[in-house]
């Protein structure tokens, strides 16, 4: 009979690439009867040692090495991790759950997607929006009647401040009108005393201008006598006569 074979590398290229083709052939062969037999998912990748490529798969190599990659991170996952991310994720799955919920009711309220709606879910949706009014009307009264507090106690002090603005203006005229007054005063004593010193000067200048004028006419009209006096003697005393001037 047939001999036990050694399983080693066979040396002799032509064996070698015979015994491939062979085997190649029975493990595809075998894994198509898996994948039936036992309707289980096999894929199957053959590389020659040229690089050629042989497959087999009973329903995508790519689907089948994908699952297989998801199911080995799970599996090098600890369990206490695998059981805390399921459970976040049904949380997760919970909070979707009420978001939908929450934007039914809210566009309910707005007056969308009634047509769903019975008489009863009707009438709360009427009660809820009636009370929210009420809720909004009471708080927009609480915030006005705020507001005009506020304003009215601005008023106070703008008139507080207005009173005070006027007594100081008040103030300012009256020292103001005394300033006139004693400027006025100032300006009557100023105006007697220039007055006064005007006329005493003019009076002077008057004087004196009047003793010069009579010192000027004096001595022009001596001088004058004088020189015709001279003039007489010269004139007598060239004619022989002899003239005498008291």
């Amino acid at each position: 009979g047939r001999g036990k074979v050694q399983i080693k590398k066979i040396e002799n290229t032509t064996s070698r690439q015979v015994t491939f083709c062979k085997r190649k052939n029975g493990l595809l062969k075998k894994a198509s009867e898996l994948s039936l037999l036992c309707d289980a998912e096999v894929a199957l990748l053959i590389f020659s040692n040229i690089g050629r490529l042989y497959e087999f798969a009973n329903n995508s190599v790519k689907a089948t090495i994908e699952k297989y990659i998801k199911t080995n991170e799970e599996n090098m996952q600890p369990a206490g991790d695998l059981t805390e991310c399921n459970h976040w994720q049904k949380e997760t799955r919970k909070l979707k759950q009420q978001r939908n919920i929450l934007n039914d009711s809210i566009r309910q309220l707005m007056g969308e997607c009634l047509d769903s709606l019975s008489m009863k879910e009707l009438e709360q949706i009427e009660i809820c929006l009636q009370k929210g009014i009420s809720s909004v009307r009471s708080k927009k009264n609480e915030m006005q009647l705020g507001e005009i507090e506020n304003l009215r106690r601005r008023e106070c002090l703008l008139l507080a401040e207005n009173r005070f603005l006027r007594s100081k203006i008040e103030d300012y005229e009256g020292f103001s009108g005394k300033s006139d007054q004693l400027e006025a005063s100032f300006s009557h004593l100023d105006m007697q005393n220039f007055l006064q010193q005007n006329t005493v000067g003019e009076a002077s200048s008057s004087h004196l201008d009047m003793q010069n004028f009579l010192q000027e006419n004096t001595v022009g009209e001596a001088e004058q006598h004088s020189q015709t006096s001279s003039v007489v003697i010269q004139t007598a005393l060239q004619l022989g006569y002899v003239v005498l001037s008291i």
